[in-house]
Order: C-alpha cells, then structure tokens, then sequence
C-alpha cells in the first residue's frame, strides 16, 4: 500500500479538523449534533461551546513510542527513522471466537472504517509521541464498559500474565544470598515447556526473557526484566485452533477453487451467530486478531459478533525503495494501546521485513569545524581514547573487569562484539568525493598484521531528514561517495561505518579511514591514524556430568541426557545429586552462575549440601577463561515427585557500544552490563519419580 510522500508541517493537535468517526463519538458523549461538529477544530468548538461541552473532553493525551526491525539472527531491535505514523480512528466489526478449552480468545473481522486524526515522523532513532484526543479514550473505554468482560478481552496477554497462569512464580532470593537460579530457571522452565506444547511461544522470545532473567539474578536493577516480562507475549498474530472442519480450507491460501468452500464457511458461522451470510461477505479466517486474554467471569458462546466496536490503531509508512512513495510496513494494530492504564505505556511497533532500519542512534557529536585530517572518534557513544580503550590491546578497558579477590579492578580487557558503529570526522579537501575503511588483521595484539583491505557493507543506507534514505554502495576497491546533503543534525553526521564484527574472523583490527578523489586515488595528509578492535563474538561453553545417588554416595548413577529419570523407591528416600558444570571459553570468559530449580510449591528445589559451596564465578584477570563446579546438593524424599533442573549459565566479556544495545555509560563506562550480548545456556531436566 503506497501513500503520498508528502506530509503536512506539524500542527497543534487542536487545529486538527474533527473527522465524520470523531464528530460521532463526540456527539454521543456531549449530546451535540455531529452536524456541528464535522469538519471544525476543536479549538474553535472548545470556545463556541464550552458551556455545552464538559470542558474535560478537549483534553489530549500523548503517547510515546518508537518504530524498530527486529534482526531475525541476531534478535537486536535497529530504529526506524523517518517513517510516518499514523493515528487512526477505527470501527470495526468482529468475529469473537472463543475455542472451548483455550486460553485465549481471537477476532475475525469482516468490516472496518478507519479515519485518519494525526500524524506524526519518527525521529533519527525511530521515536515518536502523538496526542490523542480525550473523548475518543473516553468513548472506547465507555464502550467497552457497557459490555461484560470487554475490558478484559480487549487485553493481549504479558508474558508475565502468561507465566502466572502457566505457574506461580517462586519468591526471588533475598540478598545477601547471591543465587538467582531458582527464580530464573523457574521462568524459563515454564516458558520452555510452553514453546513444547505448542503454545505459540517462540524460542527467540524465550532467549530474550531468559537475559532479563539472570540479568535480574546478579542483584542489579530489574528494569529490564520487568519491560521483557510486560511486553506483548505475541509480537505477531497467532492463528487459533480452529474447527476440524474449516483446517483445510483455511490452509488453502492462494487457491481460487476454494471459493466456494469459504463462502460455505461463512454461511456456516452465519447460522451459528445468527445473521444474514451477506453481513459476513468480507469475513476470512485467514486475517485474525489475537491472541487476547479470555474471560472466564461469564459464559461466552464459541462464535459471537460483536458490531462497531472502537479502537485507535497505528499504522506506519516508509519510502523504502527511494521511489517518492511511502510504503506500509506496519499495521492491522488492533487494540495495541491498553487505553485504561493509568500511565500509557511506551508503544513499540515493530515493523515489517521490509523496512529501512537505521543502525545509528543517539551518536556521538561531528568532528570540530575545519578538520582536515580524517579520524576515528567513537565507537557506538564511547570514546576510542583513554581511559575508555587501549589502543595497543584494542580492549574496552572499563566494562566487565575483573574481580580477583571479589573487587573490581582496572583495567578491563573487554573485546567488542556485534555491529560497532564507528563515528569520527570526513573532511572535505580539495578534490575530495570518496572515501574507504581498511584494515589490517592479525589473530592477536602484537601478531603479525595482514592486509590492509577494505571494509564494505552492501546493506548500508543514509537516512537524510528530508527524502528518502540513500543506499551506500561501496566500488570494488571499498570505496563510498561521501555522505550526501541532508544529514546535518542527525546521527548519521558523523557516522564511518557499521562495522559488523560478526562478519569477521574474531581477532585483532587495525581500522583507518582514508579521503580519496573522484577516481579512488588517496588524498595525501588527510588519512586518519589506525584505531585497533579486539573483536569477539564466541560464547563460552559449558558441559554438564549429572550423577545421582539414594545411598548416601556409595554408588552413583550417571543422569543421562536421553529420557532422564531418578527412581527414589515406592517408599521415598533422600537422593543425592553430584552436578559438575565445566565453563570454558576461548579467550573471554566474563563470569558464570548456576542454580536448581523445583516444581512447584510441592517441590522446591534441591537444596545444596553442604550449604556454601560456591555457585558463581567471575573472572579475575585477562587469562582466566575458565570455571569448573562440582555441587552437591539433596532434595528431600518429602519432595513432590515431578521435573526438576538444574543450570548453568555463562557470559563473555565481550561489550557492545552502540546506543541500542550498551547499558555502558551509567558511571562513566565503569559498568558490568547485567544482560551480556553473547553468553550461553545449558540446563538438564530430569523427573523424580516413586518406583
């Protein structure tokens, strides 16, 4: 779907004309004629009729958000910036199917009218806030409140809602007590076993909450956890189960002779909710809603219509292919906003494949007017000087130190990991039309260097703040046009490169930027000094050797990993468990934490005996990169029989930077980020059973 480029300067949101949609919800709050109100600006109806009008009603509310893409490998969430958003108001009937048995309820809607009442741009980051008018809140939460249960349906289910009503979640540990395994293993085990039943749950969104949740574990501020455990559990319509005899014509998209069959569909429902098969002409079971939470305080039928119901969506344009056109990459936001918060939430709208993401945020400032030599400034918002990176080592040399003797200390031999943007200055001297990164590589600082050759990156674009973005195509010898005009004021001023360290071997680079002419030759005096990147993106590894015993140790039995079963006896004894977790890594080895996990109220974990031996572990100088736990631990024959855990958790040193990903700048960079991007899991399940 392409709309018109263009978009209309910024207006205050008073001065914006009343749409037919809003003049009707207004006329039915206010008891005004929607006569009087279509097509006048609030400001002026404000003043025209404010002993008519409850004065309340011309008030806004502003929500915030931002536009991101999602890296389907990587899982990082890039801007999108300069898109349009638009901020619908919207009618719709709907289908309510309730599957008896689910958890959730879905929405088939077979007609809508949508009216546009603002827009707005997402900035350099893919930010944006709007203001939304009062009574259009006003009507939606009036409406859903003369219909029992609404309120309720109308809510996508959290991940939090969906792991208390899969299983209550243990108390965390109380500090001093440094274990956060239960608390972590707990979530993860329900959501493991959720993704197994099918239930929708996508592994990459479990990968996801599992960093909040041993982030959270480490003692430090549970703010991210939190935004992971409140966000929408289903970033993408989940189709439902729906009746075995509609499976096969659902599932035959793309096929004209199932023409016919829908229809029969359609008449089928229509009889089953009583209406006219006419009112369901528009109606297809392949474009559904939800999941929603279900109602349980009432008994709804399987299929139910429900006419006109209110909402305000979102839907967000771009100029993707450079055409002058904006096309939609995101939209079909049905009850995205939870409009009775008390505070509403920050909104973010994850676009479509499609879209032009930028890799630049919230940059660091342009080189000093003037500058005639190149430069390599920043790495994502941190200095590439002292004290922030050695320059020899090409080490970050704040975050993730090490701790000999549990106290941290300087300085850190941090590598960097993922895509680094590299900002710094691209003068313009006489003839200067080009320019190009090279590198020299060597397998380690202080090895012998290869090279130079050249970076490039083919995906690469410039997001002007006027026009569409510009794509950098680099020649076959590396080279780039400079930046183009347009970029002043955004991140992109100063950006070099998006260097993708995960394209590359791990090892030492020796990075430097050079000016060239119009036909690739290099401009003396104007080439930058080498900034050097120890990089890494390896995960450590941990193996696993699980013996268990019901005498006391006498004899063990190896746990194994096919179909794990522990027989304690019809009548129940102790079990003891010898669980040895061996943490390696090849050169970066930040720190590891392991912990049990129970089943439930019944079942609380294996407890560790004796109490004290050491559970975590984090390094303490630049060649520690290795851990090895041997742990005992009971669990008592009072225990519930049922699945058990245990699990082993272990992050790199390495850091990232940029703005999307670093936590970094709290305290100047001295900061021992608590979700590392690059770590690795490794957990063993077992049942406990009387026999």
């Amino acid at each position: 779907m392409a709309t018109s480029k263009g978009t209309k300067p910024p207006e205050a949101p008073d001065q914006t004309p009343l749409t037919k949609i809003q003049s009707e919800r207004l006329s039915a709050i206010a008891g005004v004629s929607a006569a009087e109100l279509v097509g006048k600006r609030p400001a002026e109806l404000a003043e025209r009729l404010k002993w008519s009008i409850d004065p309340r009603l011309w008030l806004y509310r502003r929500v915030c958000g931002q536009v991101v893409k999602r890296d389907p490998v990587t899982g990082v969430d890039y801007p999108v910036p300069f898109a349009t958003v638009h901020v619908e108001d919207t009618d719709c009937r709907l289908l309510f199917y309730s599957p008896v048995g689910s958890r959730f309820s879905w929405f088939y809607p077979f007609f809508c009218r949508r009216e546009e009442i603002a827009t707005t741009r997402t900035d350099a980051c893919g930010r944006f806030c709007v203001w939304i008018p009062r009574w259009d809140i006003d009507w939606i939460l009036t409406w859903r409140a003369k219909r029992i249960c609404f309120p309720v349906i109308f809510q996508r289910p959290s991940w939090r809602e969906i792991i208390d009503e899969l299983q209550p979640i243990p108390r965390p540990p109380v500090p001093p007590d440094p274990d956060p395994g239960p608390l972590a293993v707990d979530r993860l085990r329900v959501l493991e076993a959720a993704v197994g039943r099918g239930a929708g749950l996508g592994a990459a969104a479990v990968q996801r909450l599992a960093t909040a949740s041993h982030a959270a574990g480490f003692g430090e501020a549970g703010e991210a956890l939190d935004a992971a455990m409140d966000a929408d559990a289903f970033e993408d319509n989940l189709h439902p189960p729906l009746p075995e005899e509609f499976v096969n014509v659902v599932g035959g998209e793309g096929k004209r002779d199932k023409g016919n069959l829908h229809d029969l569909i359609r008449g089928s429902i229509a009889e089953r909710v009583g209406l006219d098969p006419k009112i369901l002409a528009e109606l297809d079971l392949r474009r559904v809603i939800g999941p929603f939470r279900r109602c349980y305080t009432i008994f709804v039928p399987v299929w139910q219509p429900i006419f006109d119901v209110p909402d305000i969506t979102f839907r967000v344009t771009q100029d993707v292919d450079g055409d002058g056109t904006e096309e939609q990459i995101y939209g079909e936001s049905y009850f995205q906003v939870r409009w009775d918060a008390g505070a509403i939430p920050f909104q973010t709208l994850r676009a479509a494949s499609w879209a032009r993401e930028s890799r630049v945020c919230d940059a660091p400032p342009p080189c000093a007017a003037g500058s005639t030599v190149a430069a390599i400034n920043f790495a994502g918002l941190m200095p590439v000087t002292a004290p922030y990176h050695d320059n020899a080592t090409g080490y970050g040399t704040k975050p993730n130190r090490p701790r000999p003797g549990g106290v941290p200390t300087d300085p850190a031999t941090a590598p960097y990991c993922l895509n680094v943007n590299l900002f710094g200055c691209l003068p313009r001297p006489a003839g200067a039309a080009k320019y190009r990164l090279t590198y020299r590589y060597a397998l380690n600082a202080g090895g012998p260097l290869s090279g130079p050759l050249p970076l490039t990156d083919t995906g690469r674009f410039w997001h002007p703040t006027s026009g569409p973005p510009v794509p950098a195509v680099a020649s076959s010898n590396g080279w780039y046009d400079l930046p183009p005009a347009g970029l002043a004021g955004t991140p992109e001023e100063s950006l070099l490169f998006a260097f993708d360290t995960t394209l590359h071997t791990p090892g030492f680079y020796a990075i430097k930027v050079e000016i060239g002419t119009g036909a690739e030759a290099v401009i003396p005096g104007a080439t930058s000094a080498e900034v050097n990147f120890t990089c890494d993106n390896r995960a450590p590894t941990i193996g696993r050797l699980v013996r268990w015993s019901r005498t006391g140790g006498a004899t063990w039995i190896v746990l194994p990993d096919d179909c794990p079963v522990v027989r304690r006896g019809t009548s129940p004894v102790d079990v003891l468990f010898e669980v040895t977790w061996t943490v390696m890594a090849p050169a970066h080895y930040r720190d590891s934490t392991t912990g049990a996990a129970g089943c439930g109220a019944s079942g609380p974990a294996p407890a560790l005996d004796p109490s004290g031996q050491t559970v975590s572990d984090w390094h303490t100088g630049p060649l520690d990169n290795a851990m090895t736990y041997v742990l005992t631990y009971r669990l008592s024959s009072g225990n519930a029989e049922g699945t058990y855990s245990f699990g082993c958790h272990a992050n790199s040193r390495a850091f990232n930077p940029s703005g999307y990903v670093a936590g970094y700048q709290t305290n100047d960079w001295l900061y021992d980020i608590p979700g590392p991007p690059i770590y690795s899991d490794n957990r063993v399940y077992f049942s406990v059973i009387n026999a």
